[in-house]
């Protein structure tokens, strides 16, 4: 009965183009364009294969880069006929999820060298303090001491260390040896980054062949989703389990790549269309024909023309680009105002998005500042909190955190216990996680100060 309702859904639904996708054998990479309904297609296509695997031991994974991207895959699936995330033998998560539980966690000591097997830390886990404070021995100072962490730098594929700090921070002059010895404590405790444990993951499946063919065996394909994303460690990993056995099907767009600040290689992506069978996506289900010829444009590489479809097709507004020379960044608020106002737009129908923070700071200047802005940091995490408490099972600890965090924001203008504590020394750290727990995104900025104030007299 699935097989047979997700089959209709292809033939009656999908375009000629998505059929084609559900339906290819082998590795293929799928180069779409934006608003071609790529993550519904790979979604498709996730639910076909499982609703046609009789095996209790091998399934098939849906991978993707954001937790957004999967809980997009797994409400499609719902609208199949599927109950929740599918179970064993099948998997749907991110690629950081994928490599660590199959990869890295049990396997990962075996790179390393380590006597037990290994952690990831994320700078936001319990255990980061600890490790952070394991570094900071007198022989390993001197790279905090330049603004330096272990956060800002990992393993490029050959080994050597690399800065991971992007543009927004200013790389260090600093000794190499010095950050290969933060590393080396790292190892040496069991410890990874995320961006480590992917090396690590990488390291594992390129020496131990069997190792990689039995995950292969495991699942004998694998989609990617937003595959543009990749980075070059990545793409070795990809490499190494599809040379295993593994059929895998990449899906993405190369222009669409938001993590070059993450080493996403938009490049090696489209060189896999070289060597596998590539399939198009060109009809966009999201913007109007003269967005898409406008696009086309400025698309990279040898893209094919699109086709709008849907309600939007036919919107006569057309594209304009502005150009600006470098240090003019400033009178592009204004000028978009003038477009807003020749086409009758308001402003609360307008968004304006840019590239950086940085940007967006050149474009405010003093002139524009106000500009609406969006949520603040303290607005973000009690929003976050409310919704954590709203799941089903509520995540309590979780939206505790980020109230936490908003009320040492809102009330001291600090954002860690550490630099808070003699602030909330006179009110308590009993009174203050009470306050925490009552404190609701619902209450005024004011609100929040009134208590603490009251409390610490």
């Amino acid at each position: 009965m699935m097989a047979r309702r997700i089959r209709d859904y292809i033939e009656q639904v999908l375009t000629c183009e998505q059929r084609a996708v559900c339906d290819q054998e082998g590795s293929f990479v799928v180069i779409a364009c934006p608003g071609s309904g790529k993550t519904r297609t790979a979604g498709t296509r996730f639910g076909w294969r499982i609703a046609n695997y009789t095996s209790r031991r091998v399934g098939v994974a849906a991978i993707s880069f954001t937790n957004v991207a999967c809980e997009e895959i797994v409400d499609h699936l719902s609208g199949l006929g599927f109950r929740g995330v599918p179970q064993w033998p099948h998997f749907l998560g991110t690629i950081d999820s994928f490599v660590n539980q199959f990869v890295f966690l049990p396997f990962g000591h075996l790179a390393m060298g380590c006597s037990r097997r290994p952690d990831v830390v994320h700078p936001q886990s319990t255990l980061y303090p600890w490790v952070e404070s394991a570094m900071r021995t007198k022989a390993l100072a001197g790279c905090y001491s330049k603004g330096c962490g272990s956060t800002l730098f990992g393993f490029a594929v050959d080994g050597t260390l690399v800065w991971r700090g992007g543009t927004r921070k200013r790389q260090p002059s600093c000794d190499r040896d010095q950050c290969g010895a933060v590393k080396g404590v790292m190892v040496r405790g069991a410890f990874a980054l995320p961006s480590d444990a992917m090396y690590w993951a990488m390291c594992v499946l390129r020496d131990y062949p069997a190792i990689c063919r039995a995950i292969a065996r495991r699942f004998p394909e694998i989609i990617v989703d937003e595959a543009q994303d990749t980075s070059e460690t990545q793409v070795a990993i990809i490499r190494a389990l599809a040379a295993a056995g593994c059929d895998i099907a990449l899906v993405g767009d190369p222009d669409q790549s938001i993590y070059d600040f993450n080493g996403a290689r938009p490049d090696l992506f489209e060189s896999f269309a070289k060597e596998w069978p590539p399939l198009r996506l060109t009809t966009s289900f999201r913007s109007s024909q003269l967005i898409c010829n406008a696009v086309c444009r400025f698309a990279s590489g040898d893209r094919d023309p699109m086709t709008a479809t849907g309600e939007h097709k036919e919107c006569p507004l057309t594209p304009v680009v502005v150009k600006y020379p470098l240090g003019a960044e400033v009178d592009l608020l204004p000028r978009f105002r003038a477009i807003l106002e020749e086409r009758e737009i308001t402003p609360d129908n307008a968004a304006v998005l840019a590239w950086t923070h940085d940007l967006v700071s050149k474009m405010r200047g003093k002139d524009n500042d106000d500009w609406p802005r969006g949520l603040t940091p303290v607005a973000k995490a009690l929003a976050r909190a409310a919704a954590y408490r709203d799941q089903l099972p509520p995540l309590r600890a979780e939206a505790h955190r980020d109230v936490m965090w908003a009320l040492l924001r809102i009330c001291f203008g600090v954002g860690h216990y550490g630099l808070g504590y003699k602030a909330i020394a006179p009110v308590g750290i009993r009174e203050w996680r009470r306050i925490g727990w009552s404190a609701h995104s619902g209450e005024s900025d004011h609100a929040f100060r009134s208590k603490v104030t009251a409390r610490s007299g």
